[in-house]
């Protein structure tokens, strides 16, 4: 984090990818706490990459712009896959009309 600025102004960095450290004490990846982070890397123009529990998927597609935004999550089956997948559509999609 006390780097963040610096790596964002580096022409040459097209993305982050969003880890914390695994120390109890942390707020996961996905946690709130981080959003304003994330807006400051999109803000820059960069690309945003967040391992996150299905569970944050729609906030952080709520929250956050799409364009470059890369969510990494797991299922436990395959039509648990498909359901967050039309879901993650519909609120990306709703994200982009409110973009209007």
């Amino acid at each position: 984090i006390a780097h963040l600025d610096l790596l964002l102004g580096l022409k040459e960095l097209d993305g982050i990818q969003w880890s914390v450290p695994v120390v109890t004490s942390d707020p996961p990846h996905d946690d709130p706490v981080w959003y304003p982070y994330f807006k400051r890397i999109q803000k820059r123009g960069k690309l945003l990459y967040i391992l996150a529990k299905p569970e944050k998927v729609e906030s952080l597609i709520s929250e956050l712009s799409p364009k470059g935004l890369f969510i990494s999550t797991f299922c436990r089956s395959e039509e648990e896959v498909k359901e967050l997948l039309s879901k993650a559509k519909l609120w990306t999609e709703r994200k982009l009309k409110r973009a209007k």
